[in-house]
């Protein structure tokens, strides 16, 4: 009897585990909360700009878009254009590594000083429409975005600020696409925005 009671405690405790583990995939959610209010993403892009001057960080472009959101490219890890509407996040941070985005914290730089584990530029579009400029559309002027990172995958978590004082935060985990241009140009490149952060402007 003593026997039998120990192998049900441990059936019951393996099923109990196996239900934690699911419950906790199931509520990993990738989204930005704004005002109360959560908005999806659901895929993310990186770009990779290079590095201005040696002691500067490299620059890499960070974007986070929803379902609604269309990516239009040749290639499909390179964003020539973007289409739809839903939720936009664009932030340029710079890195301590070449076409890669290091695990740690990057903190809002106002003074644009480009050192690696900063970012100095960032929107966020709420039911924005891209074909005709409709939504919400906020600057960032705040805050810090962590990143984590497994082998392909980043676990990157938003603590943002925006213009208007109130917070945007939220997390994404997954997969990133990544298409690198520093090796085309690797000077004057990583002050300058490119085509399509002017899109969700």
């Amino acid at each position: 009897m003593h026997k039998f009671l120990k192998s049900l405690l441990f059936t019951f405790a393996v099923s109990s585990l196996f239900v934690s583990c699911s419950k906790d995939a199931v509520e990993k959610k990738n989204f930005i909360a704004y005002d109360g209010v959560e908005y999806p993403l659901t895929k993310a892009y990186f770009e990779g700009y290079g590095q201005d001057q040696p002691n500067e960080g490299y620059l890499i472009d960070a974007y986070f878009f929803s379902e609604g959101i269309n990516v239009i490219g040749a290639n499909p890890n390179k964003i020539d254009s973007l289409s739809g509407s839903g939720t936009v996040v664009y932030l340029e941070l710079f890195s301590n590594i070449k076409d890669l985005l290091e695990k740690g914290d990057y903190i809002y730089d106002a003074n644009q000083t480009y050192l690696s584990n900063t970012f100095d530029f960032g929107l966020v579009g709420l039911n924005f429409d891209l074909n005709n400029g409709n939504g919400s559309v906020f600057d960032i002027s705040g805050g810090k975005v962590s990143v984590k990172t497994s082998g392909t995958s980043y676990e990157i978590t938003f603590d943002l600020t925006e213009s208007g004082g109130k917070k945007i935060t939220g997390s994404y985990s997954g997969e990133v696409k990544y298409q690198a241009y520093s090796a085309i140009n690797n000077k004057g490149v990583a002050k300058k925005s490119n085509h399509v952060s002017d899109e969700i402007r």
